[in-house]
């Protein structure tokens, strides 16, 4: 969890960094959502980053699960 709490941390200084330097923002920006197959961290991932205000937001850690055709897994995490 506490990889978590930073990736918020690090998300809240980056969003005020860039609406700073880009006030046109003219780029998307990501909020990365934590947690892989632990469903109840990715929740509470989830639920923090969407507080911020992010253009779009990416469930990280999927390559190992795609490298394992674990596709189960993946629309699981898709779906909670």
């Amino acid at each position: 969890m506490l990889e978590v709490e930073e990736t918020l941390r690090r998300a809240r200084a980056a969003l005020v960094k860039d609406r700073v330097w880009d006030p046109e923002h003219k780029m998307l920006i990501v909020g990365p959502v934590q947690g892989g197959d632990k469903l109840d961290i990715l929740s509470y991932s989830a639920t923090k980053m969407g507080e911020l205000n992010f253009d779009i937001y990416a469930i990280g850690s999927p390559t190992t699960l795609l490298e394992e055709y674990d596709f189960s897994t993946i629309m699981r995490m898709i779906a909670w």
